[in-house]
């Protein structure tokens, strides 16, 4: 097997899971909203995202760097650093977690009042300490599979964590836990995971057996290593969660629970990219690396040319639809945030193709690239949040998310043209999106002309607009299957 070949099924892999688990959780949060309402919903969500925003402050890249340095002292059979390694990192984040935590219990009762706005988030932060503590044990497991290469050990990892999560979270609902449900069953997961990670990890590798070697210098170098990569997620990060931070502070947790329920459902489309990227990423540094630009301009050219067009529809679909699909899962109390999810839906389209650009600098040898426009983003994302959040709420939320992700797209499209000369197919884009227009206007109209179960009108008017989407791409030469056949042997 190629080493390509190789990375491709394994990234495939690691995508499979990672959907299946971001599914479970995606169930998880529609049962919370449904049976907390928005107000606890949003209670529950705003400590949350709080508590996960500051671990990774604490993580500060740690996990990559452990990967990369396990597998790298495995390769040169230095097994004694592999233990110092894992010592750096364990040693790191039980500091910084204790620090954490005694901060959060010390200032959970004023937390409660001047930020969260509800006395009962003071009991709910000083039990995520525990979620603290665990996540450190399950993380470093759990990563240092992956620098064994043990790839479908390590994807098990979130779908088991949202798998579990989600039957305790029922458990917990059955014995009339309310809002603390969820509370409990995080506070749980890591702790059960690491049962089962744990044996897994001594199994592969011994750890009882080593002794720690040359400790000052793998410090060192996971340290060094550390510093670049956290610099890159904290712009990520800041998109991530600082929408959720400033609502909870500047509005009611009513909106927190509203948008918790919007965002997630509208990034559901990253996935695409996501999956791509994965894919893209070792095809690229091996096409880099031989000096095969011709076929990697012609890659990359044909994911500009197709992406969009395969997106559009699904997007579209669940913009005119947005009503009718919060009501349906998640009830009548969150249809008012359907606004605001149109909006973010047009910036998640767009930084779907950002984050595949991405993935092409990392292989290209350019990190520092991506780490620029992460952090431009993730600053025009705060910037705005400050602005519009106090006054527009959730609708100011989504303005500032896509801006930031528009932002992205334009500044990674720039960069792909300077880096590898690929010619940006913005006629074809224009004439995607007269033809997505149309398929709009059809989701819009067609379900008027009918007196029909609502899931008949939906499934008719979305069969009839794919046929005519698909009839105009044909038409304006933007579908070529020769074309599509010719560069899918890429993948192979």
């Amino acid at each position: 097997m190629t080493y390509t070949r190789k990375a491709v099924r394994g990234a495939s892999w690691i995508f499979l899971m990672s959907m299946l688990a971001s599914l479970i959780a995606y169930l998880t949060r529609i049962v919370l909203a449904r049976h907390l309402g928005p107000a606890d919903f949003g209670l529950f969500y705003a400590v949350f995202t709080f508590v996960i925003f500051f671990l990774f402050f604490r993580d500060l890249g740690f996990p990559i760097s452990l990967v990369k340095f396990v597998a790298q002292f495995k390769a040169q059979e230095q097994y004694g650093k592999i233990k110092s390694v894992i010592l750096t990192v364990f040693c790191f984040q039980l500091i910084s977690s204790i620090i954490f935590a005694v901060v959060f219990y010390f200032l959970a009762p004023h937390l409660a009042v001047s930020y969260f706005k509800n006395p009962e988030a003071s009991g709910i932060l000083r039990i995520f300490i525990l979620y603290i503590f665990g996540s450190v044990l399950f993380i470093i497991s759990k990563d240092s599979l992956l620098g064994f290469q043990k790839t479908a050990l390590f994807s098990l990892g979130e779908f088991l964590k949202n798998s579990l999560v989600f039957i305790l979270i029922l458990v917990f609902f059955y014995l009339g836990k309310g809002v603390y449900a969820p509370v409990y069953a995080f506070a749980l997961v890591c702790f059960l995971l690491f049962l089962f990670y744990f044996p897994l990890l001594l199994r592969e590798y011994p750890l009882f057996k080593y002794k720690v070697d040359h400790f000052s210098s793998a410090s060192k170098e996971v340290i060094l290593f550390t510093l670049p990569v956290f610099a890159t997620a904290v712009g990520s990060k800041i998109i991530g969660y600082i929408d959720t931070l400033m609502l909870t502070y500047f509005r009611s947790l009513t909106e927190v629970g509203i948008y918790n329920v919007i965002l997630p459902t509208s990034m559901l489309f990253l996935y695409f990219g996501t999956a791509i990227g994965s894919v893209v990423l070792p095809m690229v540094s091996e096409l880099f690396t031989k000096g095969d630009t011709k076929r990697l301009i012609a890659g990359v050219e044909v994911l500009y040319k197709y992406l969009f067009a395969a997106i559009l529809p699904f997007v579209a679909i669940l913009f005119v639809f947005a009503p009718f699909f919060l009501q349906t899962f998640f009830g009548q109390d969150y249809v008012v945030g359907a606004f605001a999810m149109q909006i973010l839906l047009v910036g998640v389209l767009l930084f779907t193709l950002a984050v595949i650009n991405h993935n092409v600098f990392s292989a290209l040898g350019k990190p520092h690239t991506v780490t620029v426009i992460i952090l431009i983003a993730a600053v025009i994302n705060a910037g705005l949040n400050f602005i519009l959040i106090p006054r527009f709420g959730i609708t100011g939320a989504a303005v500032s998310t896509t801006a930031s992700y528009i932002a992205a797209f334009v500044m990674s499209v720039r960069k792909m043209r300077s880096y590898l000369d690929v010619k940006v197919p913005w006629f074809s884009w224009m004439k995607l999106v007269f033809a997505g227009g149309v398929f709009m206007l059809l989701l819009y109209k067609i379900p008027q002309y009918f007196h029909l179960n609502v899931w008949i009108e939906l499934g008719l008017s979305v069969v009839i607009g794919l046929l005519v989407y698909v009839f105009l791409l044909y038409c304006f030469n933007v579908i070529d299957v020769a074309e599509i056949k010719r560069y899918g042997g890429l993948v192979r």
